[in-house]
C-alpha cells in the first residue's frame, strides 16, 4: 500500500472554495478509481486555511493513475487560485507530494 501525503493552505478568504474543490476531488477519485483504497482532506483544526490531503493507494501504478486523472488534472491547473504558495507543499506552481509506503 501506498500514502501520499499533501498540505495545502488556502489564500485567506479562498478557504471556502479550496475546500469544496478539495471534496469534490476526493468524491471523483473514490468513485472513479479502482486502486484507490482511500482519499480524504482533512482541515486542521488549529488552522481552518490548511487542509491535509491523504491519498491511499494499492500500488504506485494506481497513485501514478490518480495524478494523470482528468480530475485531479483539473484541480491542478486551478491550485494557483486559491492556494498560497509560501508555507505549503506546493513549488513553483506543483504540489509537493510526501509518499510512504507501507513498513509490514
Amino acid at each position: 500500500m501506498i500514502t501520499a501525503i499533501a498540505k495545502v493552505i488556502a489564500k485567506p478568504g479562498m478557504e471556502r472554495l479550496m475546500n469544496e474543490v478539495l471534496i469534490s476531488l476526493a468524491k471523483e477519485t473514490q468513485e472513479n478509481e479502482q486502486g484507490c483504497i482511500k482519499y480524504t482532506p482533512y482541515v486542521s483544526s488549529e488552522n481552518p486555511l490548511e487542509v491535509m490531503i491523504v491519498g491511499q493507494y494499492i500500488n504506485e501504478e494506481a497513485l501514478e493513475a490518480h495524478r494523470q486523472s482528468p480530475h485531479f488534472q483539473v484541480v491542478k491547473e486551478k491550485l494557483p487560485e486559491f492556494v498560497q504558495e509560501k508555507d505549503n507543499d506546493v513549488l513553483d506552481g506543483e504540489l509537493l507530494v510526501h509518499i510512504y509506503k507501507e513498513l509490514a
